[in-house]
């Protein structure tokens, strides 16, 4: 955005040829990378002749989100309001890994309970000007219920813009616009929702006017619109002259490429981060005329530099516009739209205090979203807006994974591969996450995530300390259908010998106590319980209770809301598509398979060991991954097993590949 520090615009340009340099070098090891284009490399774009886009394709629906006004936590938050929207950094434009990598220090975001919409942002001047989303983050994002748009970037002259490529953009012939087309293909073949489209490229002293071009503009947007039900949101910039000149609001000068008559041009529009309360009552003046919803309408907050640090107040670039969006006992003037908060991973030590800066970050110093009542200026936002939740529908599994980590583990057995020493990263594999972190009374007891042990991923749910009362700790609020055979199943291990147990409540008010039951500690124990004497009713939040006066320690490594009936899910026609010894004893290969039609959570292959235990390999929501460092001798009989994970973590018989 117009903001970016010029020395920050070198950085960036010269950590884009680098990365540019490397991908160069690693072209002979098979790395998918996720796609980005000029516009004439896009408008050549052809599916069937990108040897990479089958990796960056999302199988994974958006789910549905759902308030509960009946377990609002913060009395403060605002319900029905305002939105919020991020947009983070999660890799440079280019060489950017299709699925994951074999690093565990990686921005996996999970706040997805306060979030609604999310732009991956990216693109330069010197790599590519239009960014697609990758597979991995938009499978996270799709099953916490968050909508994912691409980007679509002209650079500001300074930082390499060229105004030619806004007149190519909108380039257009008899009504068609072949960008806009494109665009469409793009998003829907690789599963995302949309496009944010960012026009900062002006002329050198803005002395021109350009009308066509703006119209061209509109007109691009409309087309896009008819012809697509895919979403589009414009940032506040070029106006109805053809110039750049940042409104901070909508008036007549931008309206345009927000509403024209009864026709929809943009579904959401960013303004840039110097609004005020006066620029904001005018825009809800403006809007309300249109016959749209003021929280169609962002305003931005740029925490790139500062984070939570960001100064309270209208100082830009140091401030905050929380006060100006969220007026203390009123309604929101606006939606929120956060400008980088991947800050809390750029700025964090390691991967727990990247954990403990997005807690600040979401919920407050106190790290509780039910007590975000604070000397400091910076609140949380869990302060002015509550938690939703995206388990609406079953089967619900979640393992807690957030989508990283340093080891991996198929349940409960550690299968990382030798080759994997510095840990992994991939969002695909990432579950739904609890939606309140953390409502705890007792100061003496801590909940969070833990790295050293997991059954499904990554992490587990690690609980530990001693509780004055009796804890209740709210996980997550739900919308499920009970019926007569409803089952939940948790798998824990207790470190200790306490009570804790899980309580259910039910939309007519019931609640029903479950105890989790001693087990060893050394090994998990997965317990299921029948709830459907509750049949005909809806499940509304799941929560721990701790017993009093008691230390407690254990760990819950699984948790699912299913019903008895499924079906076993299955995988045909494994085969490897490519391979390549990237030094000796190592390979990198891609697989593919059919995609059957059925319900999967995602697939997950493995190296069958000469022992017979297996090294977990990679995982995809899609039907070809790209598997790296595969350890192999040279008299070695190399075996392949891929399996499909069905939606209620049903597991499918392994399909064998033996690798010559």
């Amino acid at each position: 955005m117009k903001n970016i520090l010029f020395k920050e615009a070198l950085f960036l340009m010269f950590f884009s040829m680098v990365s540019v340099a490397i991908k160069a070098q690693l072209a002979d090891t098979l790395q998918p990378y996720s796609a980005y284009w000029f516009i004439d490399e896009l408008l050549e774009w052809d599916v069937s002749k990108d040897a990479d886009a089958i990796y960056n394709r999302s199988f994974t629906s958006l789910a549905t989100k759902y308030y509960n006004p009946d377990f609002k936590v913060n009395s403060h938050a605002r319900a029905n309001e305002a939105k919020v929207e991020v947009l983070p950094i999660f890799a440079p434009t280019s060489s950017n890994p299709s699925q994951g990598s074999l690093v565990k220090d990686y921005y996996a975001f999970t706040y997805w309970q306060y979030c609604d919409l999310m732009v991956y942002w990216g693109g330069s001047s010197y790599e590519g000007m239009i960014v697609a989303p990758p597979a991995p983050v938009i499978d996270a994002a799709h099953r916490n219920g968050v909508p994912v748009y691409g980007t679509v970037f002209f650079p500001p002259m300074a930082y390499g813009g060229k105004r030619e490529w806004v007149s190519q953009f909108v380039q257009h012939k008899d009504g068609i616009f072949p960008v806009a087309d494109k665009l469409i293909e793009v998003a829907k073949y690789f599963g995302f929702d949309g496009w944010f489209i960012n026009q900062e490229t002006g002329k050198k002293g803005e002395v021109e006017q350009d009308f066509a071009l703006a119209k061209a503009m509109q007109e691009f947007m409309i087309y896009y619109k008819k012809h697509s039900d895919l979403s589009i949101q414009w940032y506040d910039a070029m106006l109805n002259d053809g110039t750049v000149n940042w409104q901070h609001e909508i008036n007549d000068r931008n309206q345009m490429f927000f509403q024209s008559g009864d026709t929809l041009v943009s579904d959401q529009m960013f303004l840039d981060f110097r609004y005020n309360s006066e620029n904001l009552r005018r825009t809800k003046k403006k809007v309300e005329k249109l016959g749209r919803n003021i929280y169609d309408v962002y305003g931005g907050i740029d925490v790139q530099n500062n984070g939570y640090e960001t100064e309270i107040g209208y100082t830009y670039p140091q401030g905050a516009n929380f006060n100006v969006l969220f007026p203390e006992g009123e309604s929101h003037a606006a939606s929120l739209a956060f400008y980088v908060p991947s800050w809390t991973f750029s700025s964090a030590k390691n991967i727990y205090d990247f954990y403990q800066r997005e807690s600040r970050f979401w919920v407050g110093e106190k790290g509780n979203p039910a007590k975000t009542e604070t000397s400091h200026n910076w609140k949380g936002v869990a302060y002015y807006v509550p938690a939703k939740t995206a388990v609406t529908k079953k089967p619900f599994v979640t393992n807690f994974c957030t989508g990283h980590g340093e080891k991996y583990f198929r349940n409960g057995e550690d299968v990382t591969s030798v080759h994997w020493r510095n840990g992994w990263n991939n969002l695909s594999l990432q579950d739904i996450q609890p939606t309140w972190r953390w409502v705890v009374e007792s100061e003496k007891l801590s909940i969070g995530y833990d790295f050293t042990d997991a059954y499904n991923g990554g992490n587990c749910l690690e609980i530990k300390g001693y509780s004055n009362e009796n804890d209740i700790i709210p996980l997550f609020g739900t919308r499920l259908d009970v019926t007569n055979s409803t089952v939940l199943r948790i798998g824990c291990k207790k470190l200790s010998h306490s009570d804790v147990n899980l309580l259910l409540t039910f939309e007519n008010g019931k609640e029903k106590i479950i105890p989790i039951y001693e087990s060893n500690g050394e090994e998990w124990c997965l317990d299921s319980f029948n709830i459907g004497n509750y049949e005909d009713q809806k499940l509304c939040r799941i929560a721990l209770m701790l017993g009093k006066g008691q230390n407690h320690h254990v760990r819950i490594g699984q948790l699912s809301v299913i019903d008895r009936v499924s079906s076993l899910p299955s995988v045909s026609g494994f085969s490897i598509e490519e391979k390549a010894e990237i030094k000796h004893g190592v390979l990198n290969m891609r697989v593919k398979w059919e995609r059957l039609n059925q319900d999967v959570f995602y697939y997950r292959i493995y190296k069958i060991n000469a022992n017979g235990q297996k090294s977990f390999l990679g995982g995809t929501t899609s039907n070809a991954c790209f598997l790296p460092m595969v350890p192999k001798r040279k008299d070695e009989k190399l075996t392949l097993a891929i399996e499909a994970v069905g939606m209620d973590y049903v597991l499918s018989p392994f399909s064998l590949l033996e690798v010559e």
